[in-house]
């Protein structure tokens, strides 16, 4: 199903790792596709992700970024943004898989679910040995590395 999803630019899964809750319906849920969205930074975002709500009425996955307290408390971040998220981003779902412990529903927008099927169940899944080289540069010095390693390790043992 993963490999399947794989097609798509934007998907979103969540596991619950067997973890029993009241209330629990589902093992697994897998939101594949973008029928809709919103992207937004701090400011307006939770403004414009309400609207953005509702106007559906439809599954929507996403997530909230960290600078998001910014709306919400009166602090600033000075720490700088390397990976370039949007502090909030939200989307309905072309596709959508519910599995349960020994079933699987498939909801379509395109009303394909049958067909949607049978290409999961068709699909060839190819592993790889391959390692990827991971390259690590450091932001800051080796020295203050140690140090904050050090201090770290000072507060772990108290």
């Amino acid at each position: 199903m993963l490999s399947w999803c794989n097609r798509f630019n934007i998907c979103a899964f969540l596991d619950n790792h067997h973890y029993q809750l009241p209330g629990h319906n589902y093992e697994c849920l897998v939101g594949c596709g973008v029928a809709a969205s919103v992207t937004a930074n701090a400011g307006t975002a939770l403004q414009e992700l309400q609207i953005f709500l509702d106007g559906q009425n439809d599954w929507c996955f996403g997530h909230f970024g960290y600078d998001l307290k910014n709306e919400t408390e009166q602090q600033e971040s000075s720490h700088s943004d390397k990976i370039g998220f949007a502090d909030l981003y939200f989307f309905v779902p072309e596709y959508i898989f519910q599995l349960g412990e020994k079933e699987i529903s498939i909801g379509s927008l395109k009303n394909d679910h049958a067909e949607v099927f049978q290409q999961i169940k068709a699909e060839s899944i190819v592993f790889s040995s391959r390692k990827n080289e991971v390259q690590i540069k450091e932001r800051i010095s080796t020295t203050f590395n140690l140090s904050v390693s050090i201090f770290f390790v000072a507060i772990v043992m108290n």
